[in-house]
C-alpha cells in the first residue's frame, strides 16, 4: 500500500474524530452565522401599520411583542394559549434539519 494511502486514511480518521468532538462540545462552531437586523425604536413602532392587513399580520405582531423566533411561533397550537390568565406556552421548536451547512 503507497504511503500517500496511508496518510490519507490517517487523515480522513483524525478530521473525523475532530469533526465528533467539536460537534459533541460545541456544535455551534459547526454552523454558518446568520447576521440579522435589530429594529430601531422607530422602525419597531412602524412596522405593525406597514403589515396590516396582509396574511401574517397576528404572525408578525407576536414575534415582535414576544421576541419569540419563528420556529417558536410556527408550532403553536390553540391549547399553548390561556386567554384566561394572557398567557402563551411555548413548548415546542420546529426544527430545520439539513438547513445549515458546516463551515
Amino acid at each position: 500500500m503507497p504511503a500517500a494511502w496511508i496518510f490519507l486514511g490517517l487523515f480522513l480518521g483524525f478530521a473525523l474524530v475532530l469533526f465528533t468532538w467539536l460537534y459533541r462540545h460545541n456544535p455551534e462552531l459547526l454552523l454558518e452565522t446568520r447576521e440579522f437586523h435589530v429594529f430601531t425604536e422607530e422602525e419597531a413602532r412602524a412596522f405593525p401599520a406597514a403589515t396590516r392587513d396582509h396574511p401574517f399580520e397576528a404572525l408578525f405582531y407576536l414575534a415582535l411583542t414576544t421576541s419569540m423566533r419563528k420556529g417558536e411561533i410556527l408550532v403553536l397550537k390553540w391549547p399553548d394559549v390561556d386567554w384566561e390568565k394572557g398567557l402563551l406556552r411555548v413548548e415546542r421548536q420546529r426544527q430545520q434539519a439539513g438547513r445549515r451547512k458546516a463551515k
